[in-house]
């Protein structure tokens, strides 16, 4: 009898166990506010973003003037923030560090998915660098280096934009 109910409570805890991660895993993921088609992403606008497992804000830069800027001239990025460029056609979008001061990862996307990743982007030194991705996209995301690796952030990943 004693077996029996010594059972019964792992079961028990096991089920509790499985039913509060789920809960936590899916409270993590699953933005309370809306979906959001990339249609809707207006120039300045922040964002909620999930990118794979990653979440992250991201200020939302359609004009060319401020895709030009970027980044550029800033002292920093808050963590797990970034600028999202969204352009009008998919293309081979380069990016350079002209008057970067920090280092950034670069994520390019088609759609919903991750389609290429580069990794630390050096702040601007004597000559800017430039990254040329390997398939066409129609948004690139400007993170902090380092935070495609603190995610595991890779090509194919599924990628989802939330309204605040």
């Amino acid at each position: 009898m004693a077996l029996f109910v010594l059972l019964s409570l792992l079961v028990l805890a096991a089920a509790f166990l499985f039913a509060f991660q789920t809960m936590k895993e899916k409270a993590r993921v699953a933005p309370a506010s809306r979906s959001v088609e990339t249609s809707e992403l207006k120039d300045g606008m922040v964002v909620r973003m999930a990118v794979g497992s990653a979440q992250a804000a991201a200020e939302v830069v359609r004009s060319a003037g401020k895709r030009t800027q970027g980044l550029s001239g800033r002292e920093s990025l808050p963590e797990d923030t970034g600028m999202l460029f969204v352009f009008e056609e998919k293309g081979a979008w380069a990016f350079w560090n002209k008057d970067m001061r920090f280092a950034l990862d670069l994520i390019w996307i088609d759609g919903d998915t991750v389609v290429d990743v580069r990794e630390n982007l050096p702040a601007f030194a004597d000559a800017p660098v430039a990254l040329t991705p390997q398939a066409e996209a129609n948004i690139v995301l400007e993170v902090n280096a380092g935070f495609v690796k603190a995610h595991s952030i890779q090509k194919g990943d599924k990628v989802q934009f939330f309204a605040n």
